[in-house]
């Protein structure tokens, strides 16, 4: 009985108090390793989700401020254990019998090993768990869209370098029309822009923008999410003399000379209905040609002569102004020269020039068949040809300083 009552006071072995205490302070530190995972605890504050409230992060802060606590009373009460551990040992070595008050220490730091475990425990479930495959659903912050756009057009909404890129966000004419915008991109509102911007982030992200990944950008949860349906459309502006690009047939691709296309008709109409002198029939010939270089010369563009997608949406939404000058004439005999232009130098076959225009208007104000286009096609030649067979002049084809002020002074019958 007494030899029983003897075994059941001996402490426990030291060995086993330390073992005990060092599974505790495992066990706090894969709590702490989980922890460190959760991203709610370090969310960038550029990309910290919406969804994420003002609660949940207070919440955050409180578990790993409770989490911290108890890992470091575990840590004191592992030192501790192991202390009364050894001095258990020390003491059981040295008097041979067991040690009720070891004994009770070395159940002491048992049940505040256990207590810390579970501290810790709770502290990790109590934690808000933002897995990281999760992402946040929430568009790019207005700060992003600033630097983004300071990056590509030094916040100029109205940029137009020439170089196919316009606007605020370099947007190009296809990529501009994917989102739904007509027109040129720099001839929108600024309010049009930004929302056209969204419409292409959520479509694709980040990638349409070279700037985003200079400036590390990351997509989030809206990123090609492809819904569009909350993003409300501002004004749009315009400039330029241009008209609305409302009721635009979609471009049909690259119409050149010589070429016959149905959806051609609707170009010419519209550029008719602007004031240009020209037949809607299909066919890209000399006064189409001749038109194109003018579209594409007033609104800068490169001057190629076929119609291309700048081109195309110039006719609805580019700049046009239909010009002519001198004065009419209904004699054979011509008109004064006091108001001839001074002859702008030798015009050939196949050039394009302004005051062009002027030597045409005139031969059609005194009955010659022939659009004010300023190129130089087979129509202008055929006339060049007849002024100077009527007046004796050599025979050219071209226009000379003669050939020039014959259209004011010289013979002409139509």
């Amino acid at each position: 009985m007494g030899k029983s009552a003897r075994a059941g006071t001996r402490a426990p072995p030291a060995c086993a108090i330390s073992a005990y205490a060092d599974l505790a302070w495992q066990a706090v530190r894969k709590a702490l390793v989980v922890l460190s995972r959760l991203p709610s605890l370090t969310i960038d504050p550029a990309r910290r989700p919406q969804s994420t409230s003002a609660v949940e992060a207070k919440a955050a802060r409180s578990a790993a401020k409770i989490t911290k606590a108890a890992a470091d009373k575990a840590a004191a009460d592992k030192a501790a254990a192991d202390k009364a551990a050894a001095d258990a040992a020390r003491a059981a070595d040295a008097a041979g019998s067991t040690s009720t008050p070891a004994a009770s220490r070395g159940r002491s730091m048992r049940s505040r090993a256990s207590f810390t475990l579970a501290a810790a425990a709770a502290a990790v479930l109590a934690a808000p768990v933002l897995m990281p495959s999760t992402p946040a659903y929430a568009d790019p912050s207005a700060d992003q869209w600033a630097a983004l756009r300071m990056c590509e057009s030094s916040n100029r909404y109205s940029i137009n370098t020439g170089n196919g890129y316009y606007g605020a966000y370099q947007f190009d004419l296809p990529t501009w029309q994917s989102v739904g915008g007509t027109g040129y991109p720099h001839q929108a509102s600024a309010a049009e822009q930004d929302a056209r911007a969204l419409m292409l982030y959520r479509k694709r992200g980040w990638q349409p923008w070279e700037c985003a990944s200079k400036l590390g950008f990351v997509n989030d949860g809206d990123a090609k999410s492809g819904y569009t349906g909350d993003i409300s459309i501002g004004g749009s502006g315009g400039g330029g003399g241009g008209s609305s690009t409302s009721g635009m047939p979609a471009f049909p691709g690259q119409i050149s000379y010589g070429q016959y296309s149905s959806q051609l008709k609707a170009w010419q109409a519209q550029m008719a209905s602007r004031g240009a002198n020209i037949p809607a029939t299909g066919y890209f010939g000399d006064i189409t040609k001749a038109l194109a270089l003018e579209v594409q010369r007033q609104n800068g563009f490169s001057q190629v002569g076929w119609i291309g997608p700048q081109t195309w949406v110039a006719a609805w939404g580019g700049s046009y102004s239909a010009s002519g000058g001198g004065s009419s004439s209904g004699s054979s005999g011509g008109s004064s020269s006091s108001s001839q232009p001074p002859f702008p130098g030798q015009i050939s076959y196949g050039q394009y020039s302004p005051l062009l225009k002027l030597w045409q208007q005139q031969m059609a104000n005194r009955g010659a068949n022939i659009p004010a286009t300023g190129y130089f096609g087979d129509i202008t030649k055929g006339l060049a040809l007849k002024l100077q067979r009527q007046n004796g002049f050599e025979i050219v084809g071209w226009i000379g300083p003669k050939t020039w002020a014959a259209a004011w002074s010289g013979n002409f019958s139509g």
